[in-house]
Protein backbone atom coordinates (compact mmCIF):
# COMPACT_ATOMS: atom_id res chain seq x y z
CA UNK A 1 0.00 0.00 0.00
CA UNK A 2 1.39 3.36 -0.69
CA UNK A 3 0.91 6.91 0.80
CA UNK A 4 -0.56 9.52 -1.23
CA UNK A 5 1.62 12.23 -1.71
CA UNK A 6 -0.73 15.19 -1.27
CA UNK A 7 -3.82 13.99 0.55
CA UNK A 8 -4.33 17.52 1.89
CA UNK A 9 -3.48 20.27 2.79
CA UNK A 10 -2.53 19.25 6.46
CA UNK A 11 -0.68 16.49 5.14
CA UNK A 12 1.66 18.93 3.03
CA UNK A 13 2.24 21.08 5.94
CA UNK A 14 2.78 18.09 8.31
CA UNK A 15 5.69 16.37 5.58
CA UNK A 16 7.28 19.74 5.33
CA UNK A 17 7.40 19.72 9.29
CA UNK A 18 9.25 16.84 9.00
CA UNK A 19 11.64 17.76 6.89
CA UNK A 20 12.40 20.57 9.21
CA UNK A 21 12.30 18.30 12.16
CA UNK A 22 14.99 16.03 10.06
CA UNK A 23 17.15 19.01 9.85
CA UNK A 24 16.78 20.40 13.20
CA UNK A 25 18.02 17.18 14.74
CA UNK A 26 20.74 16.73 11.98
CA UNK A 27 22.23 19.70 12.98
CA UNK A 28 21.21 19.33 16.61
CA UNK A 29 19.64 22.86 17.20
CA UNK A 30 17.43 24.80 15.03
CA UNK A 31 16.12 28.61 15.77
CA UNK A 32 12.32 28.47 14.27
CA UNK A 33 10.52 31.96 14.95
CA UNK A 34 6.77 33.05 13.90
CA UNK A 35 5.60 36.04 13.42
CA UNK A 36 2.10 36.71 13.29
CA UNK A 37 0.43 40.46 12.90
CA UNK A 38 -3.04 39.85 15.16
CA UNK A 39 -5.09 43.01 14.57
CA UNK A 40 -5.46 44.17 18.09
CA UNK A 41 -9.92 43.74 19.02
CA UNK A 42 -11.48 45.27 21.92
CA UNK A 43 -15.14 45.81 22.64
CA UNK A 44 -17.54 46.07 26.06
CA UNK A 45 -21.06 45.40 26.08
CA UNK A 46 -23.29 45.85 28.93
CA UNK A 47 -25.54 42.73 29.15
CA UNK A 48 -27.02 43.50 32.00
CA UNK A 49 -27.59 46.70 34.41
CA UNK A 50 -30.72 46.73 37.72
CA UNK A 51 -30.57 49.57 39.83
CA UNK A 52 -30.55 48.78 43.01
CA UNK A 53 -31.40 51.94 45.02
CA UNK A 54 -31.37 55.50 43.95
CA UNK A 55 -31.69 58.31 46.96
CA UNK A 56 -30.13 58.46 49.07
CA UNK A 57 -27.50 56.18 48.08
CA UNK A 58 -27.39 55.52 44.18
CA UNK A 59 -26.16 51.72 43.30
CA UNK A 60 -26.36 50.54 40.01
CA UNK A 61 -25.36 46.56 39.61
CA UNK A 62 -24.31 45.68 36.05
CA UNK A 63 -22.05 42.59 34.20
CA UNK A 64 -20.37 43.72 31.84
CA UNK A 65 -18.85 41.40 28.66
CA UNK A 66 -15.45 42.36 27.69
CA UNK A 67 -13.73 40.75 24.57
CA UNK A 68 -10.10 42.00 24.45
CA UNK A 69 -7.23 40.49 22.75
CA UNK A 70 -4.52 43.08 24.29
CA UNK A 71 -3.67 44.54 27.30
CA UNK A 72 -6.66 47.31 27.85
CA UNK A 73 -8.00 49.97 29.87
CA UNK A 74 -11.99 50.18 30.92
CA UNK A 75 -13.41 53.46 32.01
CA UNK A 76 -16.20 54.64 33.12
CA UNK A 77 -17.54 57.98 31.70
CA UNK A 78 -20.33 60.36 32.98
CA UNK A 79 -20.89 63.52 33.07
CA UNK A 80 -18.54 65.96 35.48
CA UNK A 81 -21.99 67.41 36.52
CA UNK A 82 -23.50 64.62 37.78
CA UNK A 83 -20.53 64.03 40.56
CA UNK A 84 -20.14 66.82 42.87
CA UNK A 85 -18.22 64.27 45.72
CA UNK A 86 -16.14 62.43 43.30
CA UNK A 87 -14.72 60.91 46.62
CA UNK A 88 -18.01 59.10 47.48
CA UNK A 89 -18.14 57.90 43.42
CA UNK A 90 -16.83 53.96 44.29
CA UNK A 91 -16.61 51.48 41.14
CA UNK A 92 -16.12 48.18 41.12
CA UNK A 93 -15.38 45.64 38.05
CA UNK A 94 -14.82 42.11 38.77
CA UNK A 95 -14.54 42.97 42.64
CA UNK A 96 -11.64 45.25 42.20
CA UNK A 97 -11.64 49.18 42.85
CA UNK A 98 -11.25 51.43 39.92
CA UNK A 99 -7.21 52.52 40.30
CA UNK A 100 -7.53 55.92 38.46
CA UNK A 101 -9.88 58.68 38.40
CA UNK A 102 -10.18 61.83 36.54
CA UNK A 103 -12.79 64.31 35.86
CA UNK A 104 -15.40 62.71 34.68
CA UNK A 105 -14.14 59.01 34.70
CA UNK A 106 -13.00 56.16 36.79
CA UNK A 107 -10.74 53.66 35.21
CA UNK A 108 -9.13 50.11 35.43
CA UNK A 109 -5.84 50.03 33.55
CA UNK A 110 -3.41 47.46 32.41
CA UNK A 111 -6.14 45.10 32.24
CA UNK A 112 -4.73 41.52 30.78
CA UNK A 113 -6.37 40.07 27.43
CA UNK A 114 -9.93 38.30 27.97
CA UNK A 115 -13.08 37.61 26.98
CA UNK A 116 -15.37 37.05 29.89
CA UNK A 117 -18.27 38.87 31.59
CA UNK A 118 -17.56 40.57 35.51
CA UNK A 119 -19.79 42.27 37.71
CA UNK A 120 -19.65 46.14 37.32
CA UNK A 121 -21.28 47.97 40.91
CA UNK A 122 -21.23 51.77 40.87
CA UNK A 123 -21.91 53.48 43.88
CA UNK A 124 -22.79 56.79 44.87
CA UNK A 125 -23.27 58.40 48.20
CA UNK A 126 -23.37 62.44 47.67
CA UNK A 127 -24.98 65.08 45.55
CA UNK A 128 -28.72 65.42 44.71
CA UNK A 129 -31.49 63.19 43.32
CA UNK A 130 -31.71 64.71 40.13
CA UNK A 131 -27.85 63.69 39.76
CA UNK A 132 -28.28 60.30 41.00
CA UNK A 133 -30.83 60.34 37.93
CA UNK A 134 -27.67 61.93 35.60
CA UNK A 135 -25.68 59.45 36.34
CA UNK A 136 -28.29 56.64 36.08
CA UNK A 137 -29.04 57.51 33.19
CA UNK A 138 -25.81 58.38 31.41
CA UNK A 139 -23.05 56.23 32.17
CA UNK A 140 -21.07 54.57 29.89
CA UNK A 141 -17.88 51.99 29.47
CA UNK A 142 -15.32 52.76 27.12
CA UNK A 143 -12.69 49.80 26.13
CA UNK A 144 -8.85 51.26 25.15
CA UNK A 145 -5.99 48.91 23.96
CA UNK A 146 -2.97 49.86 24.95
Amino acid sequence: MSIPRYVSGFSFVFCGLAAVMAVASHTRAAEVGVRAAVPVTCAVRVIRSSLSTLHPVLQIVATVQTNCNATHDLALTYPIGAVTRPERLIVTFGGVLSNLSSPGAKSFTNLAPTNTAKELRIRYNGGTLAQHRVLRDSWRLVVTAR
